[in-house]
């Protein structure tokens, strides 16, 4: 696994420089820029890899419905929060999947502590709601960008707050609020640790 994942790695990293080379021998990007495009190149490659495994995830241990509405809430967070980044796509790959089936495994557990997970999910949606945004130093915004994903980390807190607010007074909703509530507590989760060990400017 660790051998695959490596020589994948390997290979995107080659047909990213392969694509760089090309664009800059046609003046479609300048020297100054060339890091700038490789690491949005890098972040979508490695984007599109690991959702396309969450998805076969889902498929596979047949939690569509709820691997999706996790998924969705989560990325929607974590898009305008920012949070905890590793070093390596290796180690970001390994994790995030780990991560993503583990929750599917929780979310029945869930159920017997639903007040419990209430709790946490008001604890975290007002750490997200405080903070906002992580400023993570690959992505450096500056004031009026960091500010204006502040509003729109925000924003989106409160509907998926709302979204488990009405879920829980609809019984059929149950599992939808469960897999919400579980994407605020990892984002929050996610954006403490960056704060910790100082993965922000």
């Amino acid at each position: 696994m660790n051998i695959e994942l490596v020589e994948v790695e390997i290979m995107l990293d080659q047909i990213i420089k392969n694509c760089l080379d090309q664009m800059q021998e046609k003046n479609l990007i300048m020297e100054d820029n060339r890091e700038y495009y490789q690491y949005a190149m890098e972040l979508l490659v490695e984007e599109s890899l690991t959702v396309g495994t969450i998805l076969v995830v889902i498929i596979c241990m047949q939690e569509f419905v709820n691997g999706v509405i996790f998924l969705i809430s989560f990325l929607a967070l974590r898009r305008r929060t920012g949070g905890f980044h590793m070093k390596t796509f290796k180690a970001c790959y390994v994790a995030t999947i780990g991560t993503f089936i583990g929750v599917l495994l929780v979310k029945n557990i869930m159920y017997t502590y639903s007040k419990l997970l209430l709790v946490f999910t008001c604890i975290a949606a007002s750490y997200l709601l405080i903070v906002g945004t992580m400023n993570h130093p690959n992505i450096d915004m500056d004031k009026i960008e960091l500010l204006a994903s502040k509003k729109c980390a925000r924003m989106v807190c409160i509907i998926e707050l709302l979204m488990i607010i009405v879920g829980m007074q609809i019984r059929n909703f149950e599992e939808i609020s469960i897999m919400i509530s579980l994407a605020i507590i990892l984002c929050s989760v996610s954006m403490k640790l960056a704060q910790l060990v100082r993965q922000k400017i």
